[in-house]
């Protein structure tokens, strides 16, 4: 019998892949099979997420929400699921809701490099969203820096994110910002 943990796991690698029933099955698994709080909690963000994929936002928040009153939830995961309310927003373009809960994410999760470059990669959506290409620009930063120092082993996925940032930098600040943007971000590739 497959641990909650690995479900879990098995549902989030089926939900990147737009495997959305197939997730649902090994989350709804997991879920049943769990006994701690935290991961627990993780797979209804996780499930909330889903179904904000596939059409009930509403109830997707809500689910986090009544997620986050849990008692002895580790900040860990108070942040995983701040940034999943953080992103559910954005998707939603609610950028006003969208910004505070990715800053809590991101302010929170500096142990855990891949979420924290994910938040920082939301966050630039929203700026992106907002056509604030400054925030665009310091969001780049921030997400170069956890690159750099944090990720090494990963750097070919934070290297694509970094190029659609990028792209999206170029076309919206002055040129000589665009030159001193890029040699930040050179010692990624």
């Amino acid at each position: 019998m497959l641990s909650a943990s690995t479900l879990y796991e098995r549902g989030i690698d089926y939900g990147n892949a737009g495997r959305h029933a197939a997730a649902r099955r090994a989350l709804d698994a997991a879920l049943a099979r769990s006994t701690d709080v935290d991961l627990t909690a993780r797979i209804a963000g996780i499930i909330a997420y889903l179904d904000s994929e596939t059409g009930d936002a509403d109830g997707a928040i809500t689910r986090i929400e009544v997620t986050l009153a849990t008692q002895g939830l580790t900040a860990h995961t108070r942040a995983i699921l701040a940034g999943q309310l953080g992103l559910i927003a954005m998707y939603r373009g609610d950028s006003a809701s969208a910004l505070p809960r990715l800053g809590e994410a991101i302010e929170a999760l500096t142990d855990d490099p891949a979420r924290l470059g994910r938040a920082h990669l939301n966050r630039g959506l929203v700026y992106l969203q907002r056509g604030d290409w400054r925030a665009i620009q310091r969001g780049a930063r921030g997400l170069t820096h956890v690159a750099r120092d944090r990720m090494p082993h990963r750097r070919w996925e934070t290297g694509l994110a970094l190029i659609v940032i990028g792209l999206l930098v170029w076309s919206g600040i002055h040129p000589y910002e665009r030159s001193t943007w890029w040699m930040e971000t050179a010692p990624i590739f």
